[in-house]
């Protein structure tokens, strides 16, 4: 049982169950008693009245015989039967069950008690008449009302064990969705007033707004500094350009040297504009103009591209599976995510092999596109890393693999404004699988539920 909720509700009832149960032993103990009381009282009520009973019976006052017995029955709540030599000839109230053979079985004069399920016998043989029987049944007092205390109890018991469990848990809900939300990306959730919360409670949730205003501001500083420092960049970066043209066209420079000095250039150009999208994405809640994308003809035309690229490397891109699948979102924003994927493949896979690409639908609702190279793969410990900027991991330090350490970052934020997740895995005979997964159009999906 690992919900807090769960645990509090199922304590709250434990305590409470065992408190009311032992109330209610208690109780019944005491009703026990009050009962055994009462049945004394009743069995010598009807000893004294059943006697005067008998003598006005036997002075032939019949009326008056049952006046009497018909006053113990209102003050005692007593069934009561008479019998003469075995006939029934008076009663007040409903005759007890098995009334007759009692009175006929019973030979002892006097009062005589007999226990019965739920109820107590008297059988009276009055002295002033030695024919007559006087059957009287006398009801537990509990009996009837017993069921009704348990039933009770079960309902106010886990009421009350539920209202006060979602009570005390209510402000760790609001606080865990708060954090779920900070988890995803949105750092402009705050907590504010709990309904309900203790001191306790309150002091947290004041101290989370405050870290989450602090790591909103922190997170807020880092994507103006890396984007005023990529704007700042791109002027002096336009100069230089400018002035390799200039040097080449006067001639007298070593070319090789300036051939070198372009590349860079090109180099920063692209880390720069990298740079620029990935504070971009940063700072997207949503995509601005959503609209349908047919996923299959995107990734065929990447790879297309991406194959023709290839070529002059002696590696290759080919799709082994493919099925129709549309999503919505931004059709650019998604080129950008899957080519920076397919050519982090290419990057690292070996000369000779090809990149593979399956793009296949998942329950219907969702599609699911993973790239594949036959490189080197990934240390397990750092496969989550890889989606975070600037990380590079050991495998690929050398400068001569390429890259900047940010493409896998700007496709992990542009899946995630597409409502989709996207993970790395190290294949099984070797090299670095990347699947994304992103939720399908609504219409496709409905589609694709009908026609299955």
């Amino acid at each position: 049982m690992r919900s807090l909720f769960a645990r509090m509700f199922v304590a709250f009832a434990v305590v409470t169950v065992g408190t009311t149960w032992a109330v209610s032993a208690y109780y019944d103990q005491r009703l026990v008693s009050r009962q055994e009381q009462r049945v004394s009282l009743v069995g010598d009520a009807l000893q004294l009245h059943g006697e005067a009973s008998a003598r006005r019976r036997a002075a032939g006052d019949a009326s008056g015989a049952h006046d009497e017995l018909a006053e113990l029955a209102r003050v005692s709540d007593a069934r009561l039967a008479v019998f003469v030599r075995g006939e029934q000839i008076d009663t007040i109230g409903a005759l007890p069950a098995g009334a007759l053979d009692l009175a006929s079985t019973t030979a002892r004069p006097g009062l005589t008690r007999v226990a019965a399920s739920g109820e107590t016998w008297f059988v009276l043989a009055p002295a002033a008449d030695p024919d007559v029987r006087i059957v009287g049944a006398v009801a537990d007092m509990r009996s009837s009302l017993r069921e009704v205390r348990i039933a009770l109890l079960v309902v106010v018991t886990a009421l009350v064990s539920f209202l006060l469990a979602r009570l005390l848990t209510g402000p760790i809900r609001a606080l865990r969705s708060a954090t779920r939300k900070i988890a995803e990306g949105d750092t402009s959730v705050r907590v504010g007033q709990v309904a309900g919360a203790g001191e306790e409670i309150a002091g947290l949730a004041a101290d989370f707004d405050r870290m989450t205003e602090r790591i909103e501001a922190l997170l807020q500083a880092r994507e103006t500094l890396l984007r005023d420092v990529s704007h700042e960049l791109r002027s002096p970066l336009a100069r230089l350009q400018v002035a390799l043209g200039i040097a080449r066209q006067r001639g007298g420079a070593d070319a090789a040297l300036l051939d070198r000095m372009e590349r860079e250039t090109e180099r920063l150009g692209e880390l720069i504009g990298l740079v620029l999208s990935m504070a971009r994405l940063e700072q997207a809640r949503e995509l601005a103009s959503p609209g349908d994308v047919r996923l299959d003809e995107l990734v065929a035309k990447l790879a297309g591209d991406a194959s023709f690229e290839a070529e002059g490397s002696a590696r290759s891109v080919r799709i082994v599976r493919t099925e129709p699948a549309t999503v919505r979102g931004d059709d650019e924003l998604l080129r950008q995510a899957i080519e920076n994927v397919v050519r982090n493949a290419i990057r690292f896979a070996p000369e000779g092999t090809p990149v593979e690409i399956a793009l296949e639908r998942v329950n219907g609702a969702s599609v699911e596109l993973r790239v594949r190279d036959h490189g080197p793969g990934v240390p397990e410990e750092a496969l989550a890393e890889i989606f975070r900027p600037f990380t590079r991991v050991e495998a690929a330090r050398d400068r001569a693999s390429g890259g900047h350490g940010i493409g896998l970052a700007i496709t992990e934020r542009a899946v995630r404004l597409h409502h989709g997740s996207v993970a790395a895995t190290n294949a099984k005979d070797g090299g670095l699988c990347v699947t994304i997964r992103i939720p399908c159009a609504p219409e496709d999906a409905r589609g694709a539920q009908s026609s299955s």
